[in-house]
Parts: C-alpha cells; structure tokens; sequence
C-alpha cells in the first residue's frame, strides 16, 4: 500500500485490469478528455460497455482511483467518480450518470469481490445496478458484508433511487 508521501499506484488497487498493457480500446472520446484535467492517461483501460454507457478506469494524479463513464453520442453526458486505494478497496465505487440518452447506475470493484444483488455483472470488475430500486432494497444490499479474496468487502451502494426532484 502507499504511504501517506507517495500517491497509490495501480497494483495497489488490486484490480488487474489496470496493469494491463493498453490497447486501442483504452483511449478515452475527445468528449471525456475534454474535462479530465489531472487524469494520469496512461492509466486509463477500458472496462466494458453495457448497451448504455461505457465505462473506463484510471489513476488521476494523486493516485487516486476513477470510474469514468459515458452515455450517448450526439447528446452526450459524461461522468467521473474517485476514491482512494483504502476505500475501493473496502467499498468499491460507483458512479450515477444521468443524461438525454439515458441513465446508469455503476460501481467499479477490485478483483476477487463477491458482489451480489441488487447489481449485476458486466465485467469482471463492473456491476449496474437498477437506479430505480427502492431504498428497502439498496439497504438490503448495503447492510450484506461479502467476501472477497483476501479481506471483508462491502459494496457501498447509493442509498436512494434516482430521481430528478430536487430536495426540500
């Protein structure tokens, strides 16, 4: 792990994509580098695409660990989420992305996580999740303590179901 002087590197996030050699695939849309200052781009490894959105990993320059995610084409929506090697490592991180062309709900995990409802596979580290689900449900999923390889890993979930209310 790296130490409170030194950013995190990609081992540390035990997620094997990111050690990856980079391939083609991996180059973000000029839409989402538009609006990454501080991304470290040779980090960065696509993920998946689910039909929906597509999905990309990587270190920004404080070591931290994104999930950044694009939605549509021509009324494009992009999004990036981050969280430090401690947290990801613990709760993985997820990342809601609402635009013209659609919604998505992702949470990005390390290798070896035991991730079960109310999210389900697209990749070996990538999980969606119904933005619409209840709050009863989400805490369900919540209060689940699942194992992973080496540790207790708990996916953090986002409490509440999307909605576009603004709160009182």
């Amino acid at each position: 792990m790296a130490s409170a002087e030194s950013p995190a590197q990609a081992s540390d996030y035990k997620m094997g994509l990111l050690t990856a050699p980079a391939s083609e695939q991996d180059a973000l849309p000029a839409t989402i580098l538009e609006s990454q200052d501080g991304l470290n781009l040779d980090s960065v490894r696509f993920v998946a695409s689910d039909g929906n959105a597509s999905y990309w990993a990587g270190l920004n320059e404080k070591g931290d660990l994104c999930l950044l995610a694009q939605i549509g084409d021509k009324e494009w929506v992009a999004g990036v989420s981050c969280t430090t090697a401690t947290m990801f490592l613990a709760h993985g991180t997820g990342l809601r992305l609402y635009g013209p062309e659609g919604l998505s709900e992702a949470y990005l995990v390390p290798d070896g996580a035991a991730v079960e409802a109310p999210v389900s596979a697209v990749a070996a580290n990538l999980y969606v999740g119904d933005p619409y689900a209840s709050a009863d449900r989400r805490a369900a999923a919540l209060d689940r303590v699942l194992s992973s390889g080496d540790g207790e890993f708990t996916l953090q979930v986002f409490p509440d179901a999307f909605t576009t209310e603004v709160p009182k």
